[in-house]
């Protein structure tokens, strides 16, 4: 059957197919979804099966067929298929820069004198201290101020932009850990001459601009990292959903929280294209 042309049905042979054939099944013959199919049937006050009908059908229990009621509004209808737009072909996977590739193994070590993007996001993560435990003191009844407000919680971790420092999603506990990461390879990055650059957003072309963030600078090309911890979901207890629900809060039975393990991500840019690379694996953020 053509899918492309519209169709002219009328309520005798709609009829004697709905209840042949499931309606979802029979909407694509026709080329439009099973809901615009049943407003068809609706329109020509043609019955259709209810619930259950092709699961009793299946088993082999008998079943009831309801009939075409005589009068209708109209005899025929025509249904008009959906328009799809072509599939657009598979972007060819390009392979990373030799830039990228040339960077080498970083040693991770204690941070004697910090690159300043160490300093700029270790005071962010201050700020969120502070924050947060402002939230804890306040007293009820009382508002925020717009430098006060607390930050977003995800997962117990929190998020610095790359317009506060690194790009980094990470929890108190292993901030350390990842600024150790991070400042390693800030600095490997420069001594091999590559520069940090901020992209600001692009308000007047967002569809062909990079994505705004923090961005290394090598020659003609850039790209950006994100450094996030990972999270890992826990089971609570029936004894915390018990007390849960005697105080009378509600509590998920699930608690997402953070898994100290690093997943790093690395966008290849250039005039012409933009790339994402995952890098694999896992490292762990906890203190050695």
């Amino acid at each position: 059957m053509d899918l492309q042309s519209p169709k002219t049905v009328t309520r005798q042979s709609l009829y004697e197919q709905v209840w042949t054939t499931p309606l979802r099944k029979l909407a694509g013959t026709y080329g439009v979804t099973d809901v615009a199919l049943a407003k068809v049937c609706r329109k020509l006050n043609v019955p259709v099966p209810g619930r259950g009908y092709w699961a009793k059908v299946n088993a082999g229990h008998p079943v009831e067929q309801r009939a075409l009621p005589r009068t209708a509004k109209q005899q025929a209808a025509t249904i008009t298929p959906v328009r799809r737009h072509p599939e657009s072909p598979p972007e060819e996977r390009i392979p990373r820069p030799e830039t990228v590739t040339s960077i080498g193994s970083i040693e991770v070590v204690a941070i004697d004198r910090p690159h300043r993007l160490t300093t700029k996001t270790r005071r962010y993560f201050q700020d969120v201290e502070r924050r947060l435990t402002q939230a804890k003191r306040r007293k009820a009844g009382t508002s925020f101020g717009a430098a006060d407000w607390p930050p977003a919680d995800d997962n117990g971790r929190y998020r610095c932009g790359g317009q506060d420092g690194y790009p980094l999603t990470v929890s108190l506990p292993a901030l350390e850990r990842a600024l150790r990461i991070l400042d390693a390879l800030a600095k490997a990055l420069e001594s091999r001459g590559f520069r940090f650059t901020h992209v600001e957003r692009d308000h007047q072309d967002h569809r062909t601009a990079m994505p705004p963030g923090l961005y290394v600078t090598h020659q003609d090309e850039q790209f950006r990292f994100v450094l996030r911890e990972g999270y890992r979901r826990r089971e609570r207890s029936a004894a915390e959903l018990a007390e849960a629900e005697k105080a009378k809060t509600y509590l998920g039975r699930f608690e997402s929280m953070p898994n100290a393990v690093s997943r790093s991500s690395c966008t290849v840019a250039s005039t012409e294209s933009a790339r994402c690379f995952a890098i694999p694996g896992g490292r762990r953020l906890k203190p050695n």
